[in-house]
């Protein structure tokens, strides 16, 4: 049985904790008329939650001379789809990474030792990843993971791939997927693999997570071996879609 495993998410660089770019700073200024509070007071929680990790802000700052601000916001959309041949095999090695601890494997929060560890679990179990991307406004991520998906289904369906699992957003979330499959093989009599959502307490979803984690570095400039390892092993794909 082949199985597919789909994630979806926006790669953005990371900036300093300290404080946030000009760009972020001129948007704070519109917080007053947004919500009622001074954009020193929303600096200063924002960096609050930023120091207990409850908070990320991550911006592609680019250059708009006809913006207010003189700057705008760029975003990568990214869907990743992997594939699983032993999966039962795999889920059991998968979950090993992160050893006796509940919380699933999340790349943006874990240690270099635990991504270590995954690295080598995809290159021990030859796993093959197909990253598809796009740059995106704010506004455009929906739409953006609509297209992608659809492409990403496409080439399931040709490579006999048997059962799709996605990562669960929300209901809305879901239920978008859902169309978008149900859209793509509308001519053909339905889609031709099951498929279904489950929560990242499932392992076999955290492959498709470190694969979209590395790619999102990768695509950003940073450098990162672990993305080079399964690049040149033939384990990553990545195409702008």
């Amino acid at each position: 049985m082949i199985r597919y495993v789909v994630r979806g998410g926006v790669a953005r660089p990371q900036l300093g904790p300290q404080r946030l770019p000009v760009a972020g700073r001129a948007q704070l200024e519109y917080v007053p008329n947004w919500y009622g509070v001074s954009a020193d007071t929303a600096q200063r929680g924002l960096s609050s939650l930023r120091s207990r990790n409850l908070l990320d802000v991550d911006i592609h700052v680019k250059t708009a001379p006809l913006s207010a601000t003189g700057a705008t916001t760029e975003h990568r959309y990214i869907v990743t789809a992997s594939v699983v041949l032993e999966w039962s095999n795999m889920r059991h090695r998968v979950a090993g990474v992160v050893g006796e601890r509940i919380s699933p494997f999340h790349y943006r929060r874990e240690g270099p030792e635990a991504i270590e560890r995954m690295a080598t679990v995809l290159e021990e179990a030859e796993v093959v990843a197909s990253v598809l991307w796009r740059p995106v406004a704010r506004r455009g991520q929906v739409a953006a993971r609509r297209d992608l998906l659809a492409a990403h289904a496409r080439r399931l369906a040709r490579d006999g791939v048997t059962h799709l699992i996605i990562e669960s957003g929300d209901a809305t979330s879901d239920q978008r997927d859902q169309e978008t499959l149900l859209d793509v093989f509308a001519a053909d009599g339905g889609v031709p693999f099951r498929y279904d959502w489950r929560s990242k307490a499932e392992p076999l979803l955290w492959i498709a997570d470190a694969i979209c984690g590395v790619t999102a570095e990768h695509l950003l400039g940073n450098c990162n071996t672990i993305f080079d390892r399964l690049a040149n092993a033939g384990i990553i794909e990545v195409a702008n879609g």
